[in-house]
């Protein structure tokens, strides 16, 4: 808490050796979950015309900090901008970006081309959801539910070549295997 503390007020850090480093035009970004689900979803910039505050809203979070930091740390900070939590639709987003990029990886190291049916999307992000996992969360799912179903897939294919994959829903979750002539 000190070096933050000398960093925001001081501009300066300093190592073990006592050498300074120059922190003057850095900027330093702080984030945290202290506000309750209840609130957080008057927080945030949909619920706001672009560019407007929501001065009794800022000025509760800034409330809610002072319960967990102490006052010279909050007294330093210039600005608080609060986000409105991650919807399912958002989660779904970032799912379809992960399991995108595997795709892309999975076509490139093993020539295999993935085709994946909408509703995995919603089926992960509904997951995460539930468990208010966040953006976070995504990403273990797809780890999980995805990208190691399909590497077992590919492992266990041994001489028998693989092509395509389709990766669905079924009723027991996530399903990946080869598609016809795959």
């Amino acid at each position: 808490m000190a070096v933050l503390l000398r960093v925001l007020s001081e501009g300066t850090v300093e190592d073990v050796e006592g050498n300074l480093g120059d922190a003057r035009n850095t900027i330093i970004i702080m984030t945290t979950n202290v506000i309750d689900s209840k609130r957080a979803g008057q927080m945030g910039f949909s619920r706001r015309a672009e560019g407007e505050k929501d001065q009794a809203l800022e000025k509760e979070l800034r409330i809610m900090l002072e319960r967990f930091l102490p006052a010279k740390l909050i007294d330093r900070i210039d600005e608080i901008v609060s986000f409105r939590q991650l919807g399912e639709s958002d989660l779904a987003a970032i799912a379809g970006l992960r399991i995108e990029e595997l795709a892309k990886r999975t076509a490139e190291t093993a020539g295999v081309k993935v085709d994946v049916a909408p509703e995995v999307l919603t089926w992960l992000a509904g997951r995460v959801a539930a468990e208010n996992a966040g953006a976070r969360g995504i990403q273990r799912a797809v780890d999980n539910h995805v990208a190691s179903p399909l590497n077992d897939l590919l492992a266990s294919a041994g001489s028998r070549q693989i092509s395509a994959v389709r990766i669905s829903v079924s009723p027991a979750g996530v399903t990946v295997a080869p598609t016809e002539g795959g």
